[in-house]
């Protein structure tokens, strides 16, 4: 099998908790905050606002190598969570579970926790510190400065990051 790596984020989002997962639950806000770099594309037209089994398929670059993302929305739990399943992707294993605390009465601390594996056994390890964890921190970076910038938030202190 595998190797499990683990890969979080958290941010403060200076919202209540039901408008901002009514945020992250639009589809369409995912091509907002994902960087360029990624050449993220909807394949197929996603639904206007996740639900339980929704799908959604895409194409992403890694490297400049293009692969198809099919993705389920496989636990819808308003507003505090709901985990996507990469059903076909670049990942041997990829779950990315969003979830959302109340802070206080106008404030949200949005997490996102993904469990994942790479495929190709000792080659995927050596992706994997190559730069497939530098990769996601990209991502997140820009992710965390996109909402930030979008739906507000203290720059200083907000963010939580773990990575292993």
């Amino acid at each position: 099998m595998e190797r499990l790596y683990h890969f979080e984020r958290s941010q403060i989002i200076a919202l209540p908790r039901p408008e901002t997962f009514a945020f992250f639950s639009n589809p369409h806000h995912l091509e907002a905050i994902t960087p360029s770099f990624v050449h993220f594309k909807f394949l197929r037209e996603p639904p206007p606002e996740f639900q339980g089994g929704s799908v959604l398929m895409y194409r992403i670059r890694i490297l400049g190598v293009p692969f198809r993302w099919q993705s389920i929305i496989e636990a819808w739990e308003p507003p505090l969570r709901f985990v996507d399943l990469q059903v076909k992707g670049p990942y041997a294993y990829w779950r990315h579970i969003h979830d959302f605390e109340e802070i206080g009465e106008r404030r949200t601390r949005a997490r996102d926790r993904i469990d994942f594996a790479l495929p190709l056994g000792r080659l995927g390890i050596f992706a994997y510190r190559l730069f497939v964890n530098r990769m996601l921190s990209r991502i997140f970076d820009y992710r965390e400065e996109r909402l930030r910038e979008m739906l507000g938030g203290s720059p200083e202190g907000t963010s939580d990051r773990q990575a292993g």
